[in-house]
């Protein structure tokens, strides 16, 4: 059985796929989920939404976000190898160039 999580509160961290509202003020952290079919169509209209949000809030999210990639556990190559995921990141970074501002580095 396959369920779409929409979004899990765990302590201080959100894990978010769909495009909800947070009571962003509550989280320490957050990773934002994006499916595979999200990453084949080019769609980064989720994340953008969250950055958006972040942007707005009264929190700094300053590394404090993760970008995870569902979809792709069956593909032997490294993230950065996979041409798909390279034209999406691509996208996001085109409209939103400062994204690397909210990643995390660990």
């Amino acid at each position: 059985m396959n369920k779409k999580i929409k979004s899990i509160k765990d302590a201080d961290v959100v894990i978010t796929n769909d495009a909800s509202s947070h009571d962003l003020q509550e989280f320490s952290f957050m990773v934002i989920a994006v499916d595979r079919k999200s990453v084949v169509h080019m769609n980064v209209n989720h994340p953008l939404k969250v950055l958006r949000e972040l942007e707005e809030s009264e929190s700094d999210f300053k590394g404090k976000v993760t970008i995870m990639f569902n979809g792709f556990d069956d593909d032997h190559r490294e993230l950065f190898k996979i041409p798909e995921i390279r034209r999406w990141v691509s996208r996001l970074v085109k409209q939103k160039p400062h994204v690397f501002y909210f990643g995390s580095v660990k």
